[in-house]
């Protein structure tokens, strides 16, 4: 579609939704929330309702029949969690169809976490609070040093092996310690040069003792925390398995070494191996190149308040297709059940057109986050003119005030986002309104002027400056060709960084590649979103000093972080203000206070806006989502990110297909 041709249309969008011709879900007054009780005496106590029996899908009711599976009493906890649905109580079968352009969103994404319900607790409807999910209830003590968790008893593994804490200890002494398996301790594990330590109680119970105070440890491990099954991977581990034989397993698996093959079995990165029992709500069941299928989990713990365990839906089918326009036509020929990716605003007035004929309603589901940051490589090191002008605030202020964003936002958000700097949302406890506003308005004057001040002043016959070597002065930028609008914000900044003597260099590549290049230090600037942006997520000793600043903590210097996690013993020494962010951000997680850790946050931005890691461009963006008509319990305005794993803060289990 044409760029003249998309601001036509967006443009009457936009006066239909002024006019109230066009129902959309951002217009709501509430945001709809699934009411979740942590057991059914909470349910019966909160309703004055009991749950009496409990039943199952007739999926796996056969299975019990034909004696494959024990009764679903014997399969749920001791005390499963219970969810009132949002509109109706479900009905049982039916496949959830999914389109994604890359194996990372089917296998990582989806599987290993927008759609798993894997982790020890549940954010709620807002991605503010924690809730119970696998732990039942947690004890923290005054100096926040030492954190009890207990978990539910009868948990199993999908496999109907009991899940308890010798697995977390089965990970924590024998996977941790060794050297092959872990080079490096995760980055939640440790607080300055100590290490955090973990003892089991009992069979539910485990405590971690940590060296410093840190009154957001819950924050930082949720989705981070890792969970193996003992049972299953002690034969591949050589405290079970001679080493030799360990070795002849791995090659003959055509891997070189044992802990490579380990990792593997383990589903390490993605979710490949289908023989590993988990935890989640659905487990799959086969993967090829084209296609990824998961059925759902029997020993799943969580029932509706008629005591129908959940969840509802059988099974998931992820196709693995080409690119975003071909996601595109599938939802509309109403080919797909619920899809939360790869559509943006600019693809609303389609999608919306098609509703009837394709029987799907859109969603706008607004963004928790930043929608398109630019994060500027601070250790780039091939090019030295580039590197040095990468790390002159001078030029990153002109880069940013050369943007025009409202213009980007009436463009492609049909004017609904925040076109502003990177900074807290205006309900966010840190906000204030200087953060937002700093370097962000359009004055291409003042950016010449900055350009012109580091020396910059000649130019070519085109109009572009020169670089001190004489040659034209080109930087260039990392773009994930599945995330069409980013490509599109790439072509205004062209635009826009032209008119003030500088060439961009779009560089389109896949996700995949893009990450692969960002670890090797080989950006200088990456357009992506930041995700972890409302407090107190980035509030993260794990994720490092530019937690708040960065898609995950290395895009704006992979050498800094090298040099954070090797303990300076690789990488490049980040500069001043590095460490003063770092010593606010360990300063706000270890104070037992509110009050202080709003403060410290505080401190962090300030620091931020005076060395502008990152560029922001626009933030809070409603994204569409295709739902079919007869795909019932989703809430029409579910806060997103990746970071609360939406849309399991809506309670995917209780989605049903109506029939």
């Amino acid at each position: 579609m044409c760029k003249i041709f998309k601001v036509i249309i967006l443009s009457l969008v936009v006066i239909s939704l002024i006019m109230g011709t066009v129902s959309v879900s951002f217009a709501q007054k509430e945001a709809q929330g699934v009411k979740v009780y942590n057991s059914p005496s909470e349910y019966q106590k909160a309703t004055g309702r009991k749950i009496t029996r409990y039943s199952e899908s007739p999926m796996l009711a056969e299975l019990v029949k034909a004696k494959k599976l024990p009764p679903v009493e014997e399969r749920l906890p001791k005390n499963p969690v219970v969810v009132e649905p949002l509109e109706e109580i479900g009905q049982y079968g039916g496949t959830w169809y999914i389109a994604v352009t890359g194996r990372h969103y089917a296998l990582l994404s989806y599987l290993g976490g927008r759609i798993a319900d894997m982790d020890l607790f549940q954010y709620d409807f807002g991605g503010t609070r924690l809730l119970p999910n696998l732990v039942d209830r947690w004890k923290v003590s005054r100096d926040a040093r030492t954190y009890t968790l207990h978990f539910r008893e009868g948990l199993k593994w999908s496999d109907g092996e009991p899940f308890t804490t010798d697995d977390i200890m089965f990970w924590y002494k024998e996977m941790l310690t060794n050297k092959e398996l872990y080079p490096n301790l995760p980055g939640w594990m440790r607080m300055g040069d100590k290490v955090i330590e973990i003892n089991q109680i009992d069979k539910y119970t485990i405590e971690f003792k940590l060296p410093s105070p840190n009154g957001v440890f819950l924050y930082n491990i949720q989705g981070s925390f890792p969970l193996f099954p003992k049972h299953y991977l002690k034969q591949f581990h050589p405290n079970y398995t001679p080493i030799e034989k360990l070795t002849d397993m791995a090659k003959k698996a055509g891997f070189e070494a044992w802990h490579q093959y380990f990792w593997d079995r383990a589903n390490g990165t993605y979710y490949t191996n289908p023989d590993c029992p988990v935890m989640r709500m659905w487990k799959v069941v086969s993967i090829t190149p084209s296609r990824v299928v998961a059925e759902r989990n029997p020993y799943y713990w969580k029932v509706d308040i008629e005591g129908n365990q959940l969840p509802y839906i059988d099974k998931v089918v992820i196709d693995i297709v080409s690119n975003a326009e071909v996601v595109k036509m599938k939802a509309m020929s109403g080919e797909l059940s619920l899809q939360t990716f790869h559509f943006s605003l600019a693809d609303y007035p389609l999608l919306k057109e098609g509703e009837k004929k394709g029987g799907y309603r859109v969603m706008l589901w607004p963004s928790t986050g930043a929608d398109a940051v630019l994060m500027i490589n601070h250790t780039y090191n091939e090019d030295p003119v580039i590197a040095k002008l990468l790390n002159d605030v001078r030029f990153k202020r002109a880069l940013s005030l050369a943007i025009n964003r409202e213009e980007i936002n009436q463009l492609y958000a049909l004017g609904l986002a925040r076109a502003t700097q990177y900074s807290p949302s205006t309900t966010d406890p840190v906000y204030e309104k200087r953060y937002s506003e700093a370097y962000s308005k359009f004055d291409p004057a003042t950016a010449n002027k900055l350009l012109d001040s580091i020396g910059l002043v000649k130019r070519d016959k085109d109009g572009y400056r020169l670089r001190p070597d004489g040659k034209r002065l080109t930087i260039s930028i990392l773009v994930a060709t599945d995330w069409p609008m980013h490509s599109d914000i790439c072509e205004m900044l062209r635009k826009y960084w032209k008119d003030i003597g500088i060439e961009l260099l779009i560089q389109p590549t896949s996700f995949e590649l893009r990450s692969q290049r960002i670890a090797a230090n080989a950006h200088q600037i990456v357009i992506w979103k930041i995700d972890v942006l409302f407090y107190p997520h980035y509030i993260n000793l794990a994720r490092g000093a530019m937690s708040a600043f960065s898609e995950g903590p290395d895009a704006v210097g992979p050498l800094w972080r090298d040099w954070e996690l090797s303990g300076g013993k690789s990488g490049v020494k980040p500069p001043e203000d590095w460490f003063k962010v770092k010593e606010y951000l360990e300063k706000a997680a270890s104070s037992p206070s509110e009050r202080e850790r709003i403060l410290y946050a505080k401190k962090m931005w300030d620091l931020y806006i005076k060395n502008l890691w990152s560029i922001g461009v626009l933030q809070q963006l409603p994204i569409p989502i295709v739902v079919k008509d007869n795909f019932r319990n989703v809430p029409d305005k579910l806060p997103n990110s990746w970071t609360i794993r939406t849309p399991v803060n809506g309670s995917v289990e209780q989605f049903f297909i109506k029939q």
